[in-house]
Parts: structure tokens; C-alpha cells; sequence
């Protein structure tokens, strides 16, 4: 004879011993079998015949009538039974990843790269929801929603194959700008203090003792990321730098790259009103030996990235020679490799003995398709008698933004030391 009997909300007792009501039964003709909703393995009761099983002291006359009586008893969930609903303690987790490498905005495409690209899956309990993923870029940070429920995520850099999540499973939340309480306050984090550095040289003062970051990127025993920052001050400002080197041992030979400059005490938490589509920071191929106009950088800006709005352009060029007469211009086109066809927005014409020069405009990107600016010059607020810059800026059309420089003389030479390209929606 098997008895069950009801418990309380969350429990029932088979033959004396209490179970928690998270099993589910099922019938074939005269006989119903009990296992455990989450493990099937799990049977507590094998195949038996319903004459055997009493519900709460009462017999039943078929396997149907007893499947019907049992649901309440030995499983629970809000949408089934007469009892009261059951209040489940969801907890929200953040996952701070760290730094993720690159120019402009962190996407959803991105984000999908890196999860999957994680040694170790997202694990979404039942409890444990909802989970926020997040990452940092250029002392800001981004979080994602992360849409999937319960189950073990991400493809584990391969070893989880069947569970790669994509971008449609990631919401993009407004950044943030990065704070200290951010870092100071996160699960995984672990925090070196530097003490106090004057001259704010934290790369030496890091490499002053060994330091082993043999668990970076794995989990601790919560199940967050460990990620590893320095801490100092300066002129009584705190600052964090974040490891973002490879794991391992490291004795005095950590290099600038391994190291990030994240955040400090003077950065509050304000949602970001303007993003950096590009900002990049590499030396263009140098050009000389020709006085043929030539394209040195090339910035994409993708369909539907932006709408209505304020662009905003900033080029630092350096010129070397015999101090002719060098030109940059700035244009709006369809192709990256070349000017034919493309709208002239800026230039920029450097006189003899200029060695330095910076070439700054401000777009207003206006109802219509209208690209707008004072001029197609450099000037930016200051009174200008030429006619405005007006040109057809179709947002739902992939466009570049060039950069092509022309020497006057071929043994000078020019080279583009920073492109930053801004972007700040209407509101």
C-alpha cells in the first residue's frame, strides 16, 4: 500500500517521508508512475497499480480519478491547484564581464561574440533571474538584459555547443557612465590597492611585487566572473585600472596593454547623452611621395545607427617637410576607397610651417535627411557670410565618413594621429 499524503504548501509525505512538491505523475492503463519534474531518473514511485495508492486516506475507483487527485498534492507551481499562489524569491544578478576591446558602442552583436567566446556558460536558475550581463569600454559601461530563463548558456568557447546564445537574446540598456561604486560594489571583483602615486604611474608601481592572476576571468564560488583591479589615488582622487592581460604569474613584466585605465571619484553615474561611434587612436599609413589626393581613414556608420541629431567630427593630423601648402578634406559617402560621388562636409588647408593641425566639424542631422553645418569649411560657430552646408544624409543607407589628404609637394608627408567621430541623439 502506498500513502500520500498532503503536508503543507510546499511539501507532501509518501509513506511517512516528506517530499517537496515538485513531482509530477503519469498513467498507462491501470498504472501510474511518480518522478521528479526536473530529473526523470528520479522516479519515487515505479509503475504501480492505482488500487495500491491512496490520496490523503482516500481510495480512488480508476488510474484517471487518481491522476486527477494527485496533481495538487505532490506537485506546486502558481497556475495549478486550489492552494495559495506561491511567492518565488527571484534575485537579480549583475555579471560584470570587464573590458571588452574596440571603438564606439558595445552592440548586441558584440556582446554575442563575447559571451560565447566566455570559458564558462551563464548558468540561469529559477531564482536566480533577472540576469544582467554588462561590460566596460572607454570608462563607460554596458548592460545587456540577457532574455533567456532557465538553463546553462553560451557556448563555453566551443565546449557547450548546443546552447550559444545570439544577439536577439540581449537588450541593450542605456550606458552608464563607470563609477568606483560600480567596481567597489561588484561580486568578483578584487581590488590591489597602489596607496597613494603622486605622479599617477600605476604600470610600475604594479610591477613592484608579483602579482597572480591565475583565476582571472574564471568564477568564484558565487558564480561571478573574478576580474582584478588597482586601485590608487592621486591629488586625493581615487582611480581604478583594470587587468586585462592573459591569466597567469606575473613578476615584474606586466606592459601598458595588460592594463586599462577604467574609472576615478570624479566620474558620477549619468546615463551617456552623447556615444562615440569611432574613436581611433592608430597612426594612418604615413603619405608622401605623391601630391595625389588620397583617402587615409575611412569610418563606417551602419544603416539605421543613428537618427535625428548632432554628429560631430575631430581629425588630428600631423605634416612634415619642406612646408608647402598641405590639404585634408572630409566627405560623406557611399564607398570607403574613394571621393567620386561623395559629398564634400569639411577640409582643412594648412599654410607653410604648419606642423600640427585639428580638424573639427559639427553636423546637424535634421528631419528631411538633412545633413547641415555652417559651411563646408572648419569654422564652427563662428559667423561665417558663406552659404550653409546642407546635403542629403539618407540614415537607413550604410555611409562612410573620409578622410583624403593632398600634398602640394611629394617629399612632405601627412599623417592622421587620431579620427573620433560623435554622435548625440535628439531629445
Amino acid at each position: 500500500m502506498i500513502i500520500v499524503n498532503s503536508l503543507n504548501e510546499s511539501r507532501f509525505i509518501l509513506n511517512g517521508i516528506q517530499y517537496f512538491k515538485n513531482y509530477i505523475s503519469k498513467i498507462a492503463g491501470n498504472n501510474i508512475i511518480i518522478f521528479n519534474c526536473y530529473d526523470n531518473k528520479d522516479v519515487l514511485l515505479p509503475w504501480t497499480s492505482y488500487e495500491q495508492v491512496y490520496i490523503n486516506g482516500s481510495a480512488y475507483e480508476s488510474a484517471e480519478t487518481l491522476q486527477e487527485a494527485i496533481l495538487d498534492v505532490i506537485y506546486l507551481r502558481t497556475t495549478l491547484g486550489n492552494s495559495q499562489s506561491f511567492v518565488q524569491n527571484n534575485v537579480g544578478v549583475e555579471l560584470l564581464i570587464g573590458e571588452l576591446s574596440g571603438e564606439g558602442n558595445i552592440s548586441t552583436s558584440e556582446a554575442e561574440t563575447a559571451i560565447n567566446s566566455l570559458s564558462w556558460s551563464i548558468v540561469v536558475s529559477r531564482v536566480r533571474t533577472p540576469v544582467i550581463i554588462s561590460f566596460t569600454r572607454s570608462q563607460k559601461k554596458y548592460m545587456f538584459i540577457f532574455l533567456k530563463g532557465y538553463g546553462i548558456w553560451g557556448s563555453a568557447n566551443g565546449s557547450n555547443p548546443d546552447y550559444p546564445i545570439s544577439a536577439n537574446d540581449l537588450i541593450a540598456l542605456p550606458a552608464l557612465n563607470l563609477t568606483t561604486d560600480d567596481i567597489q560594489n561588484q561580486n568578483g571583483t578584487v581590488i590591489i590597492n597602489l596607496g597613494n602615486l603622486p605622479t599617477g604611474n600605476y604600470l610600475t608601481a604594479a610591477n613592484s611585487t608579483p602579482r597572480n592572476f591565475s583565476n582571472a576571468g574564471t568564477l568564484n564560488e558565487d558564480g561571478y566572473p573574478i576580474t582584478y583591479y588597482f586601485s590608487y589615488t592621486k591629488n586625493s582622487v581615487l582611480y581604478f585600472v583594470q587587468f586585462v592581460g592573459a591569466a597567469g604569474v606575473y613578476n615584474g613584466n606586466l606592459q601598458a596593454s595588460d592594463l586599462v585605465s577604467t574609472t576615478n571619484g570624479n566620474v558620477d553615474n549619468n546615463v551617456m547623452r552623447g556615444e562615440i561611434l569611432h574613436n581611433d587612436m592608430t597612426d594612418s599609413t604615413p603619405l608622401t611621395g605623391t601630391t595625389s589626393k588620397t583617402i587615409l581613414k575611412a569610418k563606417v556608420i551602419p544603416a539605421n545607427r543613428i537618427d535625428l541629431g548632432v554628429i560631430g567630427v575631430s581629425i588630428s593630423l600631423r605634416f612634415d617637410g619642406i612646408n608647402n601648402v598641405k590639404s585634408a578634406e572630409l566627405y560623406l559617402s557611399d564607398s570607403n576607397i574613394s571621393t567620386v560621388g561623395a559629398s564634400l562636409i569639411g577640409y582643412y588647408t594648412a599654410v607653410n610651417n604648419t606642423k600640427t593641425a585639428v580638424l573639427k566639424r559639427e553636423f546637424l542631422l535634421k528631419t528631411g535627411n538633412e545633413l547641415y553645418a555652417y559651411n563646408n569649411g572648419t569654422a564652427l560657430e563662428s559667423p561665417d557670410s558663406n552659404t550653409p552646408l546642407i546635403v542629403t544624409y539618407d540614415t537607413s543607407i550604410q555611409k562612410y565618413i573620409l578622410v583624403a589628404v593632398k600634398l602640394e609637394n611629394s617629399a612632405d608627408s601627412a599623417i592622421i594621429k587620431n579620427f573620433k567621430i560623435t554622435y548625440e541623439k535628439e531629445v
